[in-house]
């Protein structure tokens, strides 16, 4: 990933230097930048350890499915992974399980998917003692000012546009039997 990481900044560079020149540069008057040979050998080795590892995901029975954690850094984005043959149920679970350690510190969620209508219902489950957490989704994430996060965190994670397959199109929240919304 570092290798990728330096030839997109090594291209990054050599397009902001030709941006930035004082010099107009037109067809006749072509500027040709070269890579260094380091950098020439960390692309072509960086290649190809992509498509050894295309070609791993190609031959496996497990798909990568991208979570977003919008706390941090909004483009910050991690991976599941999740069996090929897992029913949808279950890979909404692993979703779920994701986003509440990583997004709302571990705090319980109930999935139900309702196949017919491409459908899930998330429910918000508070602990059912203050010694099993100090935190709660009343309190610290349906508040005025974390609602709309909370909201947005859940769907857009369930909801995988580019998933090529059978999957949710809806997603229905729900806190004490409610149905929650943005008011």
């Amino acid at each position: 990933m570092n290798k990728l990481a330096l030839s997109l900044m090594t291209a990054f560079t050599s397009l902001l230097v030709i941006g930035c020149s004082d010099k107009s540069v037109h067809d006749d008057n072509k500027v040709e930048v070269k890579p260094s040979s380091a950098v020439e050998s960390e692309i072509s080795q960086s290649e190809a350890t992509l498509k050894e590892s295309d070609k791993i995901k190609q031959n496996s029975d497990i798909i990568n499915i991208p979570i977003h954690i919008l706390k941090d850094d909004p483009k910050e984005v991690k991976y599941i992974e999740v069996k090929k043959d897992s029913t949808l149920q279950e890979k909404i679970e692993s979703i779920i399980n994701v986003l509440s350690k990583e997004c709302f510190n571990s705090l319980p969620m109930k999935v139900t998917v309702f196949i017919k209508n491409n459908t899930a219902r998330i429910d918000l489950i508070e602990p059912k003692t203050d010694s099993e957490s100090r935190v709660s989704w009343g309190k610290d994430y349906l508040n005025e000012t974390t609602k709309e996060y909370t909201i947005n965190t859940i769907v857009k994670n369930i909801i995988q546009e580019d998933y090529k397959g059978d999957w949710i199109k809806n997603v229905q929240l729900y806190y004490n039997d409610k149905l929650i919304s943005l008011d």
